[in-house]
């Protein structure tokens, strides 16, 4: 069930540093605190499928149980704004819905500045640092899931932004979380590039031109990690970091119960997650619900494909050669 809230009062003190639609942190009508999102940027910019692919990919992540914040949809009225005229002249919001994402309680890591500080090479100790935090990660069994899943919802922004994972300190490690997906799918916009990438996705299968998909959106990751001067880290050092924590072995493959996971999304619960979403988050109705159901599809059967390819191309630190197996039954329980 999606909550459906509004806002209680603003926390501007506790702006968070990071996120390009500028997350206003607020307690909702439910008592908790949530970060709420804009689909406005500062140059003016419309992020028009940012909501949509949020409350999208943030659902699919729970269908297969995937640490991810719960989330809600934050109706903002003129009174709202009237009550708090801050949203309105300083961060721009209008009346409408809006998507928030809940604040994960507890102690976070500051990943972000150990990032940077490993990325930049320029403090002695800062990439052991780096390694040493991974490394005490306790739910490391997620780590496959939330690579294949970006790879499945094709999360360009994850493998180089330290802001789209969250640790939580416990007492007995590191609880890692995925968070931000509203850049997922080739990038916030329902434009034509988005549309000509899904096509030529489904193309690609027609033809039996998978293994050459796969190369080009490898290519793809790669050139993205090199463009923000992660290259050494190949797709980039958040990836590198979490690719670290996998095990492979002659008889496990890390990805397969994830992939089998994914698998088992039915289409009727695929359609069901789509048509929750609010009419006003999605900028083409029907048309472009059907194409990201058709990506969806598409995307998850080549994801074995894409892995092994990964794996012969050494990016798998831990992998030692062969062929890596897969579930081929069926789920009778899916979803």
């Amino acid at each position: 069930m999606i909550n459906k809230l509004s806002i209680d009062t603003t926390l501007l003190d506790q702006m968070p540093k990071q996120g390009i639609s500028h997350p206003v942190p607020i307690i909702a009508s439910d008592g908790n605190v949530y970060f709420l999102k804009n689909f406005k940027i500062d140059n003016g910019d419309i992020y028009d499928a940012m909501f949509f692919q949020e409350a999208l990919a943030t659902q699919l992540a729970q269908a297969i149980n995937l640490p991810v914040p719960d989330w809600a949809i934050i109706t903002i009225d003129n009174q709202t704004l009237t009550d708090f005229p801050e949203l309105r002249f300083e961060y721009q919001f209008v009346p409408g819905q809006y998507y928030a994402s809940r604040k994960i309680s507890g102690n976070i890591i500051d990943l972000v500045n150990v990032v940077n500080e490993a990325a930049q090479l320029k403090i002695r100790g800062s990439v052991q640092k780096l390694h040493n935090i991974f490394s005490k990660i306790k739910n490391k069994q997620d780590i496959p899931k939330i690579i294949l899943f970006d790879f499945w919802t094709l999360n360009i922004d994850r493998f180089t932004n330290s802001g789209n994972l969250i640790l939580r300190n416990d007492n007995d490690g590191n609880y890692l979380l995925s968070i931000d997906f509203g850049h997922c799918f080739n990038g916030p916009k329902w434009d034509k590039n988005t549309q000509n990438f899904f096509n030529q996705l489904i193309q690609a299968i027609k033809d039996q031109h998978e293994l050459q998909f796969c190369a080009d959106l490898t290519k793809g990751y790669l050139n993205l990690s090199q463009s923000h001067g992660q290259l050494r880290w190949k797709l980039g050092i958040i990836f590198n970091e979490l690719e670290r924590q996998i095990q492979f072995s002659n008889s496990i493959n890390p990805f397969s119960k994830s992939e089998f996971d994914i698998r088992s999304i039915s289409d009727s619960k695929l359609t069901l997650i789509l048509n929750s979403i609010p009419a006003p988050w999605i900028t083409d109705g029907s048309t472009q619900k059907e194409a990201y159901f058709s990506f969806l599809k598409n995307q998850r059967a080549i994801l074995p494909n894409l892995i092994q390819y990964l794996a012969d191309q050494k990016i798998f630190t831990n992998y030692n050669g062969g062929t890596l197996t897969w579930h081929q039954e069926k789920n009778i329980s899916t979803q």
